[in-house]
């Protein structure tokens, strides 16, 4: 068989299969469970990619530690154009860790459904909303990789924010290992000079997450920009999620 018709009968099945057995690996990202909290906005967005075709779907959620150990699995029912915000610590109570990582998978309510097969195979969209208690600091982030991707712990990574140490007080670096062996990584604060100011070594446990603190304060007055680097991804895309912590108390958050 040549690589070509090979090819097309991969795209033939994609396009063809019960909606069942074409669904995309889970979709993970951090989780914040610490007076911060953490919510998905899920979307039965099928429906509008084929609206004459309209199915009901359910978000399978599942949970992890900062250590890797599952924690919980929760399941969100969405009607044809349905959508819901789904507050992780309203759903798995005590259960839920101070951090760590949930993965989130699309399913059909009927797995041998062929309304929507035409779309191929899909995985899930969503936007994750973390938020002080009182909703006065917000920071809204799409995930950017999937469970068991390939990790690529030769990479070096450098981020392209730069950070004033006079308005930030200190940056929470969080990075997810959604793979299933652990990954040695190591966490940067460059100058804007790219001297290397401090450093955090660790290594990440299967479906783990780590968080790096670096206290800006001390560098206030000395250096006008900072940012944030790695040596070592969890996942090829596996960019960290940095919380910037500003001086009045706020925070925001972004990809690095």
């Amino acid at each position: 068989m040549t690589p070509a018709v090979a090819s097309n009968l991969k795209s033939f099945a994609k396009t063809h299969l019960p909606r069942g057995l074409n669904l995309g690996p889970a979709v993970v990202q951090l989780f914040v469970n610490d007076g911060r909290s953490t919510r998905l906005g899920l979307i039965n967005f099928p429906s509008f990619l084929a609206p004459t075709r309209a199915s009901r779907y359910r978000y399978a959620l599942r949970v992890f530690d900062e250590q890797g150990r599952e924690a919980g699995r929760a399941a969100v029912e969405l009607a044809p154009y349905g959508a819901a915000e789904v507050d992780l610590r309203a759903v798995f109570g005590a259960a839920l860790p101070r951090y760590g990582m949930v993965a989130a998978r699309i399913h059909p309510l009927h797995f041998f459904s062929l309304r929507d097969r035409h779309l191929g195979r899909i995985r899930p969209q969503f936007f994750t909303l973390y938020a002080s208690a009182g909703m006065d600091s917000v920071g809204l982030v799409h995930p950017q990789s999937n469970l068991d991707a390939a990790p690529d712990p030769g990479r070096k990574w450098l981020s392209n924010l730069q950070v004033d140490p006079a308005a930030v007080e200190r940056i929470e670096l969080y990075q997810i290992n959604p793979g299933s062996a652990a990954v040695a990584s190591e966490a940067l604060l460059h100058g804007a000079d790219a001297t290397v100011l401090a450093s955090r070594a660790d290594s990440i446990p299967p479906r783990g997450t780590r968080c790096a603190v670096f206290d800006l304060a001390p560098l206030a007055g000395r250096h006008h920009a900072v940012s944030v680097g790695l040596r070592g991804l969890a996942a090829a895309n596996g960019k960290p999620i940095l919380f910037l912590h500003f001086r009045g108390g706020s925070f925001t958050c972004c990809h690095g």
